[in-house]
């Protein structure tokens, strides 16, 4: 039954995010999510990898972490404890303000 509500998830995600039928290209996709992703944590978001396929249909939040990381983003991370107790990654993107941290507006 667990597996059935997971792909059931993924499904409804792709569906969502016009991955499934007639929809655009493998790479027009990846860089849909990608820039979905980076609008997110620039408006202040955390992701970790199931916020990614939920919001975005993004299996794969790593990746697209590490392609936003080599375009120069400073996007952070950290392992959490989820209230399942899982251990899993989130991630937040930082800014600098003159020589100074940012993190969510703050400095």
């Amino acid at each position: 039954m667990k597996h059935d509500r997971l792909d059931n998830l993924c499904y409804n995600s792709h569906y969502l995010h016009g991955v499934r039928g007639g929809g655009a290209g493998r790479g027009e996709r990846l860089m849909s999510q990608e820039s979905e992703i980076l609008r997110y944590l620039q408006n202040g978001g955390r992701l970790t990898g199931l916020e990614g396929l939920r919001l975005f249909g993004s299996m794969k939040l790593a990746t697209r972490i590490s392609e936003l990381k080599q375009k120069g983003y400073n996007i952070e991370s950290r392992i959490i404890k989820t209230p399942t107790g899982k251990y899993v990654s989130e991630y937040w993107l930082e800014k600098e303000i003159e020589g100074q941290k940012v993190f969510h507006g703050f400095i």
